[in-house]
């Protein structure tokens, strides 16, 4: 199967591809994000398309809900270290929200294997969107400023795509 893509590199896009052989619902094939014309992600090494699915629900779910301009404001390394820490109290100043739930809203890494090396945090502010990345592998947090819901629109497309990829592979 052809390869699909929604949204534009240079600024934020997803990838995928269901493989030749997909092994059924399994639905075999590659994921990944493009950000600032950098891939993140292990597109070549491939995932189960039906687990993306599943992981990205959540990050669907919470479109239109990741609005906080006070954190919008904040240094890159600082947001960056107060979501993560309250999500998975990792840092040595944990962050003053108790519950990692009023947090997880602003994570957009989809929970699967080819990301494990990447923390993806997304924060709305009007009409801007701040993408904060990092491969745990480099101690510099990225950023890269999108159009506020530019992000939830192609997440949106990816998912109905995936869905209907699900849907044919049920009834096949």
């Amino acid at each position: 199967m052809a390869s699909m893509e929604f949204g534009d590199r240079t600024r934020f896009a997803v990838s995928l591809e269901l493989d030749e052989d997909s092994g059924g619902q399994w639905m075999f094939g590659k994921f990944c994000y493009w950000i600032d014309g950098k891939m993140i992600g292990n597109y070549e090494e491939g995932t189960s398309l039906r687990d993306t699915l599943t992981a990205l629900k959540w990050i669907v779910h919470d479109s239109g809900k990741r609005e906080d301009c006070a954190r919008f404001e904040m240094p890159s390394e600082d947001v960056f270290e107060a979501i993560d820490s309250s999500m998975y109290g990792q840092a040595e100043n944990a962050s003053s929200e108790s519950d990692g739930d009023a947090t997880a809203r602003f994570e957009i890494s989809p929970q699967i294997d080819i990301f494990n090396q990447w923390k993806i945090y997304l924060i709305d502010c009007r009409s801007q969107a701040r993408l904060l990345y990092k491969n745990l592998s480099d101690p510099n947090v990225s950023e890269f400023f999108l159009k506020r819901a530019e992000f939830d629109a192609c997440i949106q497309l990816a998912w109905d795509q995936l869905n209907a990829l699900y849907d044919r592979a049920l009834s096949a």
